[in-house]
């Protein structure tokens, strides 16, 4: 707990003052980490983390119905024990500065998702099964210097053949 608390002031201290990267025009930015499904999906994998990456076009100087816009796709995968999970949102989102001093934003978003499970394992039966949905996502993050941040959300994607794929991601982000 000391060694979390530690690190959360160390980000805090060398954050940059501009909220959501040091994006003052917009661009694009791509982010990887980790990805934690839900308990279920997570029993089918045998594999507690899965990987997450996305790609996406901001504009900073526009602003949307509550803040900075913009299109985004996330993809999700977690495999393990001959099963396999995946799941690509397409979704718009903005995001909000809450302090300009610490660089920490929210964001929300909505859109499509596309979800696909694998079980290959010889203790399940085997299945194959994909679909799209609607889909929803929850973000908060910490700019840091230069053209970076971090960014924790939880995805909502649809339930295939019976296994939920929402979940948790975390990772780096960097804007070009």
């Amino acid at each position: 707990m000391r060694h979390a608390a530690l690190s959360l002031i160390a980000l805090v201290t060398f954050g940059s003052g501009s909220a959501w990267g040091a994006q003052s025009t917009g661009g694009m930015f791509l982010a990887g980490g980790g990805s934690y499904f839900n308990k279920a999906s997570r029993d089918v994998t045998q594999n507690d983390w899965g990987v997450w990456a996305a790609l996406g076009v901001s504009d900073a100087k526009q602003f949307g119905m509550v803040g900075a816009p913009s299109v985004e796709i996330d993809v999700r995968q977690a495999a393990g024990a001959g099963n396999r999970l995946q799941s690509v949102m397409f979704s718009y989102t903005e995001r909000v500065p809450l302090s300009s001093s610490e660089g920490i934003y929210l964001g929300a978003g909505f859109g499509s998702t596309w979800g696909q499970v694998k079980i290959t394992s010889p203790e399940s039966a085997a299945t194959s099964s994909s679909r799209w949905g609607v889909g929803a996502k929850a973000v908060l993050g910490l700019s840091m210097r230069g053209s970076m941040a971090m960014e924790a959300g939880y995805l909502y994607t649809q339930e295939i053949a019976g296994f939920r794929t929402d979940g948790m991601v975390g990772g780096l982000v960097i804007h070009f």
